[in-house]
Parts: structure tokens; sequence; C-alpha cells
């Protein structure tokens, strides 16, 4: 379906109605009563109030709801969407409805001179203005962003066969990467945990404008993986270290912003200068601009051996899971707050638990290490608001030290992520610990 939304010149949206049955509003099968309010302000001059903006208007309509639906607005290039109110039309250039008369004058100019305006649709945000804003803007920032948010719209939109995940994001996929995903394949086996499309509900991911203003040696000193990542062949005989960014990253960091990597140059001003002000290109790319100049990875020799999987060796603890006190229940797609604790009780750090997931709280669980971290104090109170992180905070250090950890749960030798939390460093050196390794199938 991808192509024919793709390719079509204009498509059409019944964007209100309980089933494909409701009709088109407006057109004599479907009678329509709107009454708009005017005000005469003088003689000869009238002031009017305007219908919803269309966004605000279809947000929690039942289409919107359905996740099949979201690639007709992704990849259509026009629409014409049929509300109870009036009829919107929808391009690469604007919204008009028919209760707006006619362009303001120079705002199509004005766009044009900026270079603002997109190639294709982009993805909502729940602000109006900034979704105007953002969506003239998100041409220039990386596909991986737009990537990002495409999922944030998608993921909360629901399906009736939790097995058409990928086939239902196949068409975004096709056009964010250029690369076809299978749907046969994709509604043929279940979804791993460590991706998006294995998790029920919707899947948001922080931006990080606001935390860029933290880079600092300080911070990058305080931060390290705890795992090691290797490729294995099928029979497991043949392994190969693989490099991470954390690596690279931190010596970058270390020496930023002293020091650049090879080929990497600063550049003053960018798609999002209201967040920061410098930003960094390479080389080789010259018109794409990036907020950190992540170093160029290095490419491996080819090798004749048919690597299978992906392993990480790490460390792993027995734990318990505590309700905090004074807890309300969130919605079931809500992740759920709970406390890491010991065996007699004692409190080591805060999860998050998969809404979805069905997880024993008061059985012992199996945690596993994946790196070392730090942050502020006004940070870690704000986004891990247990009163024992507060009392950690409360100490001389003007830094919470802690180590991030997966909760995971294991089905005849398979591992499923079931949370994610952070456990106070101290208290996780105190406890017993044993190598584990996970092999990514």
């Amino acid at each position: 379906m991808d192509a024919v939304y793709g390719n079509s010149v204009l498509t059409i949206n019944a964007a209100e109605g309980e089933d494909a049955d409701a009709g088109l509003f407006g057109l004599p099968s479907t009678p329509r009563q709107t009454t708009q309010a005017v005000f005469e302000y003088c003689a000869g001059q009238h002031l009017t109030i305007g219908q919803p903006l269309l966004p605000e208007l279809t947000d929690h309509c039942r289409r919107n709801t359905r996740a099949w639906t979201y690639q007709e607005r992704f990849l259509s290039k026009r629409s014409l969407t049929f509300t109870a109110n009036q009829v919107y039309f929808e391009c690469q250039r604007m919204i008009w409805c028919e209760d707006v008369a006619g362009e303001i004058p120079g705002m199509v100019d004005y766009y044009q001179m900026e270079n603002f305006l997109p190639t294709n649709w982009s993805p909502d945000l729940n602000d109006h203005m900034y979704k105007l804003h953002y969506s003239l803007h998100v041409e220039k920032s990386t596909d991986w962003v737009k990537y990002l948010r495409t999922v944030e719209e998608f993921t909360p939109r629901q399906l009736s066969f939790d097995s058409d995940m990928l086939a239902a994001f196949a068409g975004m996929s096709k056009k964010l990467t250029q690369r076809v995903v299978d749907a046969d394949n994709a509604v043929s086996f279940p979804c791993p945990t460590w991706s998006w499309a294995g998790w029920k509900g919707k899947i948001v991911y922080e931006d990080i404008m606001p935390h860029l203003k933290m880079l600092s040696s300080d911070l990058v000193k305080r931060t390290k993986p705890l795992t090691t990542w290797e490729k294995q062949s099928a029979d497991r005989t043949h392994r190969a270290p693989i490099a991470t960014t954390g690596e690279t990253g931190n010596f970058l960091l270390a020496n930023f912003p002293h020091r650049l990597p090879a080929g990497w140059h600063e550049s003053s001003g960018g798609p999002f200068d209201i967040f920061i002000g410098t930003y960094f290109y390479h080389a080789s790319a010259p018109n794409k601009l990036h907020a950190i100049p992540t170093p160029t990875p290095h490419k491996e020799p080819k090798s004749n051996i048919p690597w299978k999987r992906i392993a990480t060796s790490t460390e792993s603890t027995m734990l318990y899971l505590q309700t905090p006190a004074h807890t309300e229940t969130p919605p079931p797609t809500d992740p759920l707050r709970l406390n890491i604790v010991d065996d007699v009780g004692t409190w080591l750090g805060s999860l998050l638990l998969d809404g979805a997931e069905d997880v024993d709280v008061s059985a012992r669980h199996e945690f596993i290490a994946l790196s070392e971290g730090a942050t502020p104090k006004p940070e870690i109170e704000r986004f891990w608001s247990a009163e024992e992180w507060t009392n950690v905070a409360s100490g001389g250090d003007a830094w919470v030290f802690f180590v991030s950890v997966l909760l995971v749960v294991r089905w005849g030798g398979v591992a499923r992520r079931a949370g994610i939390g952070k456990v106070d460093r101290t208290k996780w050196g105190g406890l017993t610990r044993s190598d584990v390794e996970v092999v990514l199938e």
C-alpha cells in the first residue's frame, strides 16, 4: 500500500465516524450542520472565530487510533480530509480549510526564502505550534530523528493482530530508509524485546537537545559501558570482538571541544539554533550537520566467516522487586515504577517495568548490568523521583552514581527483557555478581 499512497495525486480521508460506513460529511448522503460565529467590529469590519485546526480535530478521532491508517497521511503528497465541520486540504506546503479565505500575504514567500519546506510529510508532535515549527525544520535534521518521531507517533495506535506490527510500519520504514521490509516475514515471528516492535504501547524517545548542555569531560569520565560485544558463527567456534561506540565516544568527548576527530569541522548555525549554537559537519558530507561530531567507525576487513550471532558479556545478580508506597497504578500501556531491593528488603534502586509484561513482583529476578553512569543531582530527582534517590542525591558530591540494569525473564533458555532501571553504584558493588553471556539471535 505504500506505493498506492506514495504515488497517488490525492488521498481522500474520512476523518470522523466509527467505521468505514460513516461516509464523507458534507456530501448529500452525509449532511453536516456547522455555524461559524461572526461579530461586526465596526462598519465594514467583521471578526470571526475559526474552526479547529486539523491536527487538533483529528488527533483523537477513531481513524487516527488505528495503526494501518498512519501510512495514509505519512506517505500521501496531498490529502483532502472531510470532517463534521469542514473540509481540509493538506499538501507539502500548508494546510488550508473552508474557513480560511486565501493565503496570508507573504507567508509562502517567507517559507520559500528560509528554505523551511520539507520534501515529504513529517510526523506530528503534540503541540500544534511546535508541530508546525518542527515539520518545517525536520528535513534539515538527520533521518534518525525522523525515524524516532515516526515510531513515537505510530506506536500508540491499535492493531487487531499484534503480529501485524511490522507489516503496518513497513511503508514508513521503506520511505525513511529506502529499504524494503518483507511484510510476509514480518508477521511470521514475534518481535524481539530489544526492538520497539516487541512492546505494546507508546514508545517515547527523549529529546536530547536539553541535555547537550550537560556534555563535559566530567560527565564522560563518569560514564562507561559494562558490556563487551562479539560476533559469533552459527556453531560458536569463531568469535570476533565488536568495538562499541563508547570507546571512541569517550575519547572524543573527553577532549571535546578542544579536539575534534579527523575530518570533522565546526559550523555556527543549524536547524535548531534555538537549542544549540554550534554544529559540526564531516568533510565527506559538508551539507549534513550534526549536534555531536561522532567518530567514523573503523571498517574491518571482509571475512568469509558467516557471522550469525551477536553476543554480549556482562555481570548479573538476583534481586527482588517492591512496589513503592503511595504509588498509583498507571494505565496498562504505561511503564510501572518499582523499587529494586535485596534479600532483606534494603532499597538498591528503581525499575521501569513494561505495563504489558506479566512479571511476578514477589519473585526473585535476574538483573544484568549495562553501564555505569552519573548524573547531576537535579536530573536524578527529576526523572527518578523515588524518595531514596533524593536521599542519595543529598550527599556532598554534586553527582549521583548508578549502574544501569536490565531485568530479564527466561523461558526455556530464551531471555526476554522485562524492564530497565538504575541501581546505586555503591550498593551494586557490594552485591554477589556472576559473569553472564547473552546471545542475540
